[in-house]
């Protein structure tokens, strides 16, 4: 559970029972050092075993804003990153199983995003999609290292229809279609 406090310019990382009691702050994170992104797709992810949380954790320094994986004790809160990779825009996190984890991220300047998987043991980092196409939502089943992810396809089309007062429906024709985005269109001086 991640946990925004805006008027303490902090975010923090918590665990509590199913019902909400028991209620327990593992790291609180300082807005001015780093932030526990709370509006992602699934920024944290429990291991199999249940000994270590691995969150999406931003941080800043002085080329920009960058994502690093945190592993957290839940037991006494102690922690200690991943590796020292910096991620571009870490927004899923999942355990492939007890000693992989699995992540989505982007490339920088484009809006494709891949699967990546990194070890536990070394901290390496395997990209597992190599594709045009965008991955979103990331989930597993850790007893057996199965993802489940959404694969996002853009696909476009133009129409163009004639429109006038004296028109009481508008009918269009479509004059282009591809896959991906069409972006910036506009319509020649003479029409």
């Amino acid at each position: 559970l991640t946990e925004s406090h805006s008027w303490l310019r902090e975010t923090h990382l918590k665990t509590a029972e199913a019902d909400g009691s028991n209620q327990k702050i593992l790291v609180k994170a300082k807005a001015d050092q780093r932030k526990f992104p709370i509006y992602r797709a699934s920024p944290v992810a429990w291991s199999p075993d249940g000994e270590t949380i691995a969150c999406a954790v931003q941080e800043m320094d002085e080329n920009g804003a960058f994502y690093k994986i945190l592993l957290v004790n839940p037991g006494d809160g102690s922690e200690k990153y991943l590796s020292e990779k910096r991620w571009n825009n870490l927004e899923n996190i999942a355990w492939k199983n007890g000693e992989n984890l699995a992540v989505i991220d982007d490339d920088p300047g484009s809006p494709v995003r891949h699967i990546w998987e990194i070890s536990r043991a070394t901290g390496a980092a395997r990209q597992l999609t190599d594709d045009l196409n965008s991955y979103q939502w990331l989930s597993s089943s850790s007893a057996n290292g199965i993802l489940l992810t959404v694969q996002k396809k853009d696909f476009s089309s133009l129409f163009v229809a004639d429109y006038g007062e004296n028109t009481k429906t508008l009918r269009s024709k479509q004059i282009l279609s591809e896959p991906g985005v069409i972006e910036n269109i506009h319509w020649s001086l003479d029409g």
